[in-house]
């Protein structure tokens, strides 16, 4: 667009320049112009061209400048440090940049929502990856014992930051409990009730804020009637070698941890909605959709596309076949014809 119209403008001013130039050749216009001897008329047609001439150079620089900025300047896709958000934040990247709109990446932001939201209101960021429980919780401040609604959420998003959701990708990264899938057969195992009723024969282990939490052990406790042979508190990042050794035989995941697919884990179902959902959706300025109105087509295209075992395998191939995000997030897209 920007192309056709600066193609026009020089054009324009190719023919208001011939005609400015052969106005002062004329009879020696501008000699006359200052001469005692210049007509009215003279003068007259002298002025009205050189007015049309600066006019037209002031509209267009008034054109070109501006749109030129606007259409230039990246939007800023920011990411929470992690390698699903990486993931994330690539596939949204490469989809955009696709379809020829400009993008900067903001990877790996400290703090996640808590420093992104604000962010993103203010501007600094144009859009992200979020979680339906963050939003619920973290920044519209609901109590967690309230079921999350996506539909509240959206209306509050727009009304209260001028934000957008568009649609949700299709997994819920939330708690878990997963035990192997051995012993999941070997006692009929599929539910967080069902574990309760054996859980007598497992030791289960978690980090050390899981279990001080009262959203998530003293809860799950009082709300299935757990009673383990033994727990073990931990640092989150030795749960699964914990698991590997056998010191635990259950523990609790994210339900798009790219262990559950290295470890062949069996996922187990809150069957009495403990957990709040964590469902994936992109969070996107409400002023670049009116700058950008393709942008959300582009990104419905991905609505419901991803559901929580795939999101496990990009995990595992970034986390432990060490691939990179981007390539990752690139075979993803070409997967589904994006």
């Amino acid at each position: 667009m920007l192309l056709v119209a600066g193609s026009f403008i020089i054009a324009l001013f190719s023919v208001l320049a011939d005609q400015f130039v052969s106005v002062f050749q004329h009879e020696n216009a501008l000699q006359r112009l200052f001469s005692q001897n210049a007509t009215q008329k003279q003068k007259r047609r002298v002025y009205v061209n050189l007015a049309v001439f600066l006019f037209l150079l002031l509209a267009s620089a008034l054109w070109l400048i501006p749109r030129n900025a606007i259409e230039e300047k990246p939007l800023v896709v920011a990411t929470k440090p992690s390698s699903e958000q990486y993931i994330l934040g690539e596939i949204l990247s490469l989809l955009l940049e696709k379809h020829h709109i400009p993008i900067k990446r903001a990877f790996g932001i400290g703090g996640g929502t808590m420093n992104i939201h604000p962010a993103l209101i203010r501007g600094d960021f144009d859009l992200y990856v979020e979680y339906t429980g963050t939003a619920w919780v973290n920044t519209l401040k609901n109590p967690l014992t309230q079921k999350v609604d996506f539909e509240t959420i959206k209306k509050r998003y727009e009304k209260e930051f001028n934000l957008l959701w568009v649609g949700l990708l299709g997994f819920n990264n939330t708690y878990s409990l997963a035990i192997s899938k051995e012993d999941a057969q070997k006692y009929a195992i599929e539910t967080f009730s069902d574990l309760a009723f054996h859980s007598p024969n497992f030791d289960f282990g978690a980090e050390f804020d899981f279990f001080e939490r009262e959203d998530a052990f003293k809860g799950l406790v009082k709300a299935y009637r757990f009673h383990f042979r033994s727990l073990h508190e931990m640092d989150i990042n030795l749960r699964y070698k914990s698991f590997e050794s056998h010191k635990i035989n259950a523990l609790d995941v994210f339900t798009t941890d790219a262990q559950i697919k290295e470890l062949d884990l069996k996922v187990l179902k809150d069957d009495k909605g403990f957990f709040p959902n964590y469902q994936a959706g992109i969070v996107i300025r409400k002023e670049i959709v009116k700058k950008y109105p393709e942008a959300l087509e582009i990104l419905e295209k991905l609505d419901s596309k991803i559901n929580d075992e795939m999101m496990q395998d990009l995990n595992y191939q970034v986390e432990a076949l060490k691939k990179s995000p981007q390539i990752v997030a690139k075979d993803f897209l070409e997967s589904l014809g994006l």
